[in-house]
């Protein structure tokens, strides 16, 4: 990971939810863009959200970019919410980025800024505790106590999205569906396949 850079450092952590459901997806996000498109905007996190979303389907590429990608799902409504980068490619790797593997569409969450333990000033990625190998999201869950200040995502903006991406097949599992049980056969429309790179940037 690399959040030691003064680049990120100075980045807001944020709380990323599902847009679908509003359940938790994970409390330490980052805002992002994609290496290929800066106008492309997601959110990527550092901790593998293990207990909020599922990967679906199997690992695929882009045109643009030799990144391995797959799709992963919120847990509770089994909607698609962004993917992750199961083998980045060099030169992703060796480009600007902040060494976060877990992605999350920008269209499919919603975002809350998390404040520091005074409620203050805004909780900065250069105020985060370093990371373990054996940390998950729980241990970097907020407690009830902390504030958390909404950022602006207008409410007809998630009904719009709401209605765009409901009841897609190809996007949809059932909470208690595994992914092996998808089965081979399960595989994402072609022109739903991003043509981008993987990678991200500040």
């Amino acid at each position: 990971m690399s959040t030691s850079n003064a680049n990120f450092k100075n980045k807001c952590v944020t709380q990323v939810n599902c847009v679908f459901c509003g359940s938790l997806l994970c409390t330490r996000g980052m805002k992002a863009v994609l290496l290929a498109d800066a106008e492309i905007e997601l959110f990527s996190t550092d901790i593998p959200p293990n207990r909020t979303v599922d990967f679906v389907a199997s690992c695929y590429s882009t045109e643009s970019c030799k990144c391995k990608l797959r799709d992963i799902a919120c847990l509770k409504c089994g909607n698609v919410v962004g993917y992750h980068v199961v083998a980045p490619c060099k030169p992703c790797l060796l480009s600007c980025n902040n060494g976060h593997f877990w992605m999350f569409n920008s269209d499919a969450v919603s975002t809350l800024n998390r404040l520091d333990a005074t409620g203050l000033n805004l909780l900065l990625w250069g105020d985060l505790p370093e990371l373990e190998d054996s940390d998950d999201e729980d241990s970097e869950s907020p407690s009830e106590e902390e504030c958390i200040r909404v950022v602006d995502q207008p409410l007809t903006g998630l009904d719009r999205v709401r209605s765009h991406m409901r009841g897609h097949p190809p996007y949809r599992i059932t909470p208690s569906q595994s992914t092996a049980s998808m089965g081979p056969g399960f595989q994402r429309p072609a022109s739903d396949l991003p043509s981008l790179g993987a990678i991200w940037e500040v």
